[in-house]
């Protein structure tokens, strides 16, 4: 797996606040760096692949974004339902 920093960088600074810290990862959902992993946070992120992997999608940095745990975790569930129907 990528290093979790280069994967923060594909995120979207936030005007005003520290961007080693802060940033909104593609659906405007407000993340912290050192809230990566924490699913009870308000702020907590995850390491999301944009093509799944379970589609063929790669483990390449450019396939990788940070995104909100929430927002993954949705994801996923969608990627469950359609996979379970195949």
């Amino acid at each position: 797996m990528a290093d979790k920093f280069f994967v923060w960088m594909h995120g979207i600074e936030v005007f005003g606040l520290d961007k080693n810290e802060w940033r909104h990862d593609e659906f405007g959902n407000l993340i912290r760096f050192s809230e990566y992993g924490n699913r009870q946070s308000s702020y907590g992120w995850e390491i999301d692949h944009r093509h799944p992997k379970a589609l063929g999608g790669s483990g390449l940095l450019s396939n990788l974004r940070p995104l909100h745990h929430r927002a993954n975790s949705t994801m996923g569930g969608i990627l469950g339902g359609i996979l379970s129907r195949v």
